[in-house]
């Protein structure tokens, strides 16, 4: 082992000089931990020393002010889940962190009696599942008199879990029940039993209905969505299923599926159902698609931005997104909507101004910008100039090293 001794130099810190607090690494948007283990997180940050932490959950304070930049829980429960976040600051100022969704993975169990079900032979039905509490979804197989089913051009699995028997027959009578099973737990639980008897044909042809129509849709822009149609006919094997938009023919089959998804692809989808060779009219079912996508910023503000005294200093972060961001600025982590002062102005098209700048309106400012989409958001640290110092002082330390040699033998 070894010693030195050298000497480090620096500046003394000035309050202009200084650094408010800003966010390091980059937004971890989920995160899923399993019932009862550990969870742990980090305010990654930088600034000038000393910087304190408080962590909020869902918006209301979890932990007082302290130097502990990591959040310990020990054993997660249900209720722990939900939007965590960091609050920074040191004397300079206090910043927002990125916000962190927290899922505690379980499954519940089902609840309800088993149920008994009559159709008449030839039409379709619907078998649905009690609600089940669950994340994440679970895994769900249907199974008739113990046997699992293999989804058919008559027995689908709907993107809810529903098992749909279409053109019944009398060998479609019987016991069904379904097993859901979470993947990351690895639980799994067993539902009610539905028993399905079967009555005689009303008619041997049954003209086209929608079984399962397609729903509204919300989807964000680059990420797969998937519309779905579920019809039944009689002859089922001459059933054709048509997705139309505009006028024109996309696809066909059960499912609609739109791997990356943008504004152009937002509008009415339209399934419809017909026999071929059939004079039977085609029925129709129509689902709207809303496509959003998460705020970007167009303009934001640079790391720090200086203000002269009494001179009004602009501070740019303009959104855009689908729906239109709703943006909301803050200052030193406390909205400006309850500062309430005058001479903050702000505007969607600029940003804020703030107004005949004084010595109390330094520190950070940040915007925030939100819509169904997501969120983001953009901070500067404002310098006020009067506080700056020309010539800072210089300060030497003698520091002590050591070094250590490790060999192997």
């Amino acid at each position: 082992m070894t010693l030195g001794v050298f000497p480090v130099c620096y500046h003394e810190e000035a309050a202009g000089s200084e650094v408010a607090p800003y966010l390091r690494g980059t937004a971890r948007v989920q995160q899923v931990v399993l019932e009862g283990n550990r969870l742990v997180l980090s305010c990654l940050a930088g600034g000038s020393w000393p910087l304190e932490y408080r962590w909020n959950l869902n918006g209301n304070n979890i932990t007082d002010w302290s130097n502990q930049y990591r959040l310990l829980i020990e054993q997660m429960q249900r209720s722990d889940a939900g939007l965590y976040q960091c609050l920074v600051r040191n004397r300079m100022g206090a910043a927002i962190h990125w916000k962190t969704q927290v899922h505690v993975a379980f499954v519940g169990n089902y609840s309800g009696e088993d149920q008994r079900k009559t159709v008449t032979q030839g039409r379709a039905t619907v078998l649905s599942l009690p609600p089940l509490a669950s994340y994440p979804q679970p895994v769900v197989t249907w199974y008739k008199d113990g046997q699992k089913i293999i989804p058919n051009n008559r027995l689908a699995i709907t993107l809810d879990n529903q098992l749909v028997v279409l053109a019944t027959t009398a060998a479609d009578a019987g016991r069904y029940h379904a097993d859901a099973v979470n993947e990351l737990t690895g639980d799994s639980v067993t539902s009610p039993a539905i028993y399905v008897s079967i009555s005689d044909p009303d008619t041997e042809l049954v003209a086209p209905v929608i079984v399962v129509a397609p729903k509204d849709t919300t989807a964000v822009a680059g990420r797969v969505v998937t519309l779905e149609c579920i019809a039944n006919a009689r002859p089922v094997e001459k059933l054709l299923l048509s997705w139309k938009r505009d006028g024109r023919r996309i696809g066909g089959g059960t499912r609609l599926v739109l791997t990356a998804p943008d504004s152009s692809d937002a509008g009415m989808y339209i399934c419809e159902a017909a026999l071929s060779n059939s004079t039977t009219r085609p029925v129709e079912a129509r689902a709207h698609l809303t496509v959003t996508a998460p705020p970007t910023l167009a303009m934001q503000p640079k790391s720090r931005t200086v203000g002269d005294l009494e001179r009004n200093v602009e501070i740019p972060c303009v959104a855009t997104g689908v729906p239109q961001p709703r943006m909301e600025w803050f200052k030193d982590t406390v909205p400006l909507s309850k500062l309430a002062n005058p001479r903050y102005k702000v505007t969607m098209a600029a940003g804020l101004t703030v107004r005949r700048v004084q010595p109390g309106d330094g520190g950070v400012f940040q915007c925030i910008a939100r819509n169904a989409a997501g969120e983001t958001q953009g901070y500067t640290q404002l310098l006020v100039s009067s506080e700056r110092h020309t010539q800072p002082a210089v300060f030497c330390l003698m520091l002590a090293t050591s070094s250590i040699e490790l060999g192997l033998k």
